[in-house]
């Protein structure tokens, strides 16, 4: 039987590494362009480029940090402002300059007002909660839980469920896409379906309380358990990446919404 243990890395530099190492983890088909690339002296810690050959500019911190944003803001201004200089330099990574920027942050942990402010800002932004483990081989992992951005009040919606759906590869993803969808939305007729930048989100009574992720390869199906109506224990996921996905942890979502929308009555 193995044994797994949290693994405290010992700085920042070494957080890096790992994630650089389990890039992949991270989101299928992410390429790291270069570590700490030196732009008119704004460093971001990883650029990227994702599946779909969007520019992604990753950065992290060993802990919680309310600066993380804004470093991020930061950097993201200067990536924009040069994405064709950058396509035009890093040829090989097949980079599309006529799509903006996105922004990935990663830390232990996000406060509330850092998730809020993600709200209102324009450029599409993902938040990760990271965790390192050792394993029996000591071998060091990186696990990577998305953090949902809450969604308080009516916003303007970015995008349309079509762009979700056709921003899918696979065709079986996209019907597994508008399954997941009618599952939602006949739990309870007062189900509100909503769109973000980078989900498209689902609200009962004002609270939101499940959300699917589309990705070219990947779908990611995840709900909030909620305890009170302003309170939530976890954030579990599954992510589907053909019709052999997990059932059991599919249905057992579906239950957590079931009892979520049970608390909120």
């Amino acid at each position: 039987m193995s044994n797994i243990n949290k693994y405290t890395p010992k700085d920042e530099a070494e957080l890096h590494t790992l994630i650089i190492k389990d890039i992949d983890n991270l989101e299928e088909g992410m390429n790291k362009i270069q570590h700490e690339i030196n732009l008119h002296g704004n460093i971001p810690d990883i650029l990227c480029v994702d599946s779909g050959s969007r520019l992604s500019i990753i950065e992290i911190k060993l802990d919680e940090d309310r600066n993380v944003l804004f470093q991020g803001l930061r950097y993201y201004t200067e990536v924009e402002r040069l994405r064709w200089q950058l396509a035009n330099i890093y040829k090989a990574s097949k980079i599309d300059p006529n799509q903006d920027p996105r922004i990935i942050l990663i830390a232990q942990s996000f406060t509330e007002e850092t998730k809020r402010m993600c709200m209102h800002i324009k450029p599409t932004i993902d938040l990760y909660e990271y965790s390192t483990i050792l394993d029996s081989n000591n071998e060091i992992g990186t696990i990577f839980n998305s953090v949902p951005i809450p969604v308080e009040q009516t916003i303007p919606e970015i995008k349309t469920i079509d762009d979700f759906k056709n921003y899918i590869k696979k065709q079986d993803l996209k019907v597994i896409f508008e399954d997941t969808r009618a599952s939602v939305k006949e739990i309870n007729e007062k189900i509100e379906e909503y769109c973000t930048q980078s989900y498209v989100g689902y609200k009962y009574k004002k609270k939101q309380i499940a959300w699917i992720k589309t990705k070219r390869t990947e779908i990611e199906f995840g709900v909030l358990i909620r305890e009170g109506r302003n309170r939530v224990e976890d954030y579990p996921k599954l992510t589907i990446k053909n019709e052999g996905y997990n059932k059991k942890e599919y249905q057992d979502l579906i239950t957590n919404i079931r009892n979520s929308i049970n608390v909120l009555k």
